[in-house]
C-alpha cells in the first residue's frame, strides 16, 4: 500500500490470502477450544552443559513443527490485481447540503470491491510454529544467589526478532525459587520481569513474565509474556559437578 506524498492517491498492489479455521463456530466458546481435529506436532530440544562447578551453559530449540488444519476452514484470496484510489471530487457535495459521508463511504468501498473480489476455498493448508533459539549461562555466586544471561532468537516468516535477558535469581533450598531481569526485545528497553518457581515433591509450578511494568500501563506497552505451567522433576536435585558431559 503506497501514499503519494504530494496527491496522496493510494496504490494497492499485490494480492490477499487469509486463512481461518472455526470462524462458524466461535460463538460456542467451549466447543471451539476443545475441538481437536486439527491436530499438529512440535518438537523441543536442549542441552546443558558444566565447564565448572559454578558456571552452566545451556542451549535450547522450542517449537519445531507444524499445525496441520481440516476442520471447519475457509481461506479468503484474490489474485495479484493493482488498484488506485484518487479519492473522491469534493466539489460536487459543496452546493449548500450537507456531505452524505456514507455516500463517500459507499462509493470507495464499491470501487474496491469491483478490483478487489475474493474466492473462498475449502482446501486444507498447513501452517508452522515459529521456532525460538534460546543460548544462556548462569553463574553461582552462592547455593542461593544466581546470575544469568540470555539471548533469544524468535524465527519468524518476515524475520528474525532477537531478545536480550539479564537476570538475577535467589533460591531458598530447593522448594522456593524467586527472579528478576531485565530485557531488551522488539526494540524495547523498558522490560522488567519478575517470576517465581514452587516445588512439592516431584511437582514444580512456575509463573514468570518478562514485562511486568505492562501490566500498569496495558495500552501503550510494545509487547508483553506471560507464562506459567507444571514440571515433573525426577531424580537428585542437586547433581553432582559433572565437567565433561551434558545432562
Amino acid at each position: 500500500v503506497y501514499t503519494d506524498p504530494e496527491t496522496y492517491d493510494i496504490l494497492v498492489d499485490g494480492g490477499l490470502e487469509v486463512n481461518t479455521s472455526g470462524l462458524n463456530n466461535i460463538d460456542d466458546f467451549g466447543n471451539y477450544i476443545t475441538n481437536l481435529r486439527n491436530l499438529g506436532f512440535g518438537v523441543d530440544l536442549g542441552a546443558t552443559y558444566h565447564p565448572s562447578e559454578q558456571l552452566e551453559i545451556s542451549t535450547s530449540i522450542l517449537d519445531l513443527g507444524t499445525i496441520f488444519w481440516k476442520q471447519d476452514i475457509e481461506t479468503y484470496s484474490t489474485n495479484n490485481k493493482k488498484f488506485e484510489l484518487n479519492g473522491i471530487d469534493i466539489n460536487q457535495y459543496l452546493d449548500g447540503s450537507d456531505i452524505d459521508v456514507d455516500s463517500l463511504v459507499q462509493e470507495i468501498q464499491d470501487s474496491i470491491v469491483d478490483v478487489f473480489t475474493l474466492d473462498t476455498l475449502y482446501d486444507p493448508y498447513n501452517s508452522p510454529l515459529f521456532p525460538k533459539w534460546y543460548v544462556g549461562g548462569r553463574y553461582s555466586l552462592t547455593d542461593q544467589h544466581h546470575l544469568y544471561a540470555t539471548v533469544n532468537l524468535q524465527f519468524f516468516q518476515t524475520g528474525i526478532r532477537p531478545a536480550f535477558t539479564l537476570g538475577y535469581e535467589f533460591r531458598l533450598e530447593r522448594n522456593l525459587g524467586v527472579t528478576v531481569n531485565y530485557s531488551y526485545f522488539s526494540r524495547s528497553l523498558a522490560n522488567v520481569g519478575v517470576g517465581i518457581q514452587v516445588r512439592g515433591g516431584p511437582l514444580q509450578f512456575y509463573f514468570m513474565s518478562d514485562n511486568i511494568l505492562a501490566a500498569f500501563n496495558y495500552f501503550n506497552a510494545q509487547t508483553i509474556h506471560y507464562r506459567f505451567g507444571i514440571n515433573l522433576l525426577f531424580g537428585d536435585p542437586e547433581p553432582k559437578y559433572r565437567p565433561t558431559y551434558f545432562r
